[in-house]
């Protein structure tokens, strides 16, 4: 804008006319410029802070299941741990009552004899008791040249711990001797065998013949 064209108070005196309208249009221009905002640093909001709900739930599923596994495999491994103690139970006392229902006369006390096989198998309690009833029917055996032969017909377990079973047996004994007629005869038997677990096997620690 040049000097010469702004009006000068004569002029207005003079009865010169400002022209409002062209003031008008330059404040116009001056108000539609854009005004840019200065930026603002990013605020941590309440979201950003908190997790989604949905991944707190997730994550506590995935700990529940987790969990849920763990004690499934622990439970498994119980299970399997107490089927295993039951299943060497039974087998043993399967094979502990044919050694206390058989003898031969021939051999008593040879390394093979079931009388033998019994001392081995059993806690030192019972292995003292038993040598004193063999020591006692040792010549009985002997002078009437007689034989037994046990054979388990069914075995059963009315407990087990991990130390300690107990098993029902049911036996056919077949025996022979010089003093009998007919020289062989089969007779039932029941009994009671208590065992114990002790490095890890099985021990004969008590047998019973229920009444």
């Amino acid at each position: 804008m040049n000097y010469e064209d702004i009006p000068h108070d004569s002029d207005i005196r003079d009865g010169g006319a400002v022209d409002v309208d062209t003031m008008d249009d330059e404040v116009d221009t001056m108000d539609d410029e854009e005004v840019i905002p200065e930026p603002v640093a990013d605020q941590p909001t309440r979201s950003r802070r908190r997790p989604p709900l949905r991944t707190l739930i997730g994550g506590a599923l995935i700990v529940l299941l987790a969990a849920a596994l763990v004690v499934s495999l622990i439970g498994w491994s119980g299970s399997r741990s107490q089927q295993g103690l039951r299943h060497s139970a039974l087998e043993a006392a399967g094979t502990y009552g044919v050694y206390l229902s058989s003898y031969d006369y021939k051999n008593l006390d040879g390394p093979t004899a079931s009388w033998t096989e019994v001392d081995h198998h059993s806690t030192p309690s019972f292995r003292k008791d038993f040598d004193s009833t063999r020591s006692s029917l040792k010549k009985l055996v002997t002078d009437y040249k007689a034989t037994a032969k046990g054979k388990v017909i069914s075995a059963g377990l009315s407990s087990v711990t991990s130390s300690r079973a107990v098993a029902l047996l049911f036996i056919d004994q077949t025996v022979t001797n010089t003093a009998q007629k007919p020289g062989t005869t089969t007779q039932p038997l029941r009994v009671e065998l208590v065992m114990t677990h002790q490095h890890g096997q099985w021990l004969i620690d008590k047998l019973e013949v229920p009444k």
